[in-house]
């Protein structure tokens, strides 16, 4: 099953969300996606996506896409998406990689970006595939700027 909720104030304006999506079933983690607006002036108000690895050990690749949005009519998009990965104590452990489109070592991310169904990556945009054993997990990115942004969890364990 999918799921879509649109988050804002009653006037429409961006506003801060949480939406918690729960998986009891036994077909495992699929992907999570969640996209926001940031704005510098909310001071900490970056955007979060937070998710659990229930049991075992999984291989994810985690977006967070800026630049790629302004392909699918969103604007104002910031020109970079860096993040970094969290575990439950706060400990990092690991910084995005820059999706550059003029790279010859794209390849390997983009066939995992198109097995798992996601949307193409262009500059700015930015990624990381990563070995999670069970646990709790934030993926806190830091924007270039205001605009749209989304961040994506895509399981790609073989």
């Amino acid at each position: 099953r999918s799921y879509t909720v649109d988050m804002g104030t009653a006037n429409g304006a961006p506003g801060v969300g949480l939406l918690q999506v729960s998986n009891s079933g036994t077909s495992g983690f699929t992907n999570a996606s969640a996209r926001s607006y940031f704005t510098p002036s909310w001071g900490n108000g970056v955007p979060i996506l937070g998710f659990n690895i229930d049991s075992g050990s999984r291989r994810l690749l985690l977006i967070a896409r800026g630049p790629s949005l302004l392909g699918v009519g969103l604007s104002p998009c910031p020109s970079e998406t860096p993040f970094a990965l969290h575990d439950s104590t706060g400990t990092n452990l690991g910084s995005s990689h820059l999706y550059d489109v003029s790279s010859p070592g794209n390849a390997a991310i983009d066939t995992l970006i198109s097995r798992a169904g996601g949307l193409a990556l262009t500059t700015g945009d930015h990624f990381l595939v990563v070995n999670l054993v069970s646990g709790a997990y934030s993926i806190p990115v830091s924007p270039a700027s205001e605009g749209h942004v989304m961040v994506e969890v895509f399981d790609v364990t073989p």
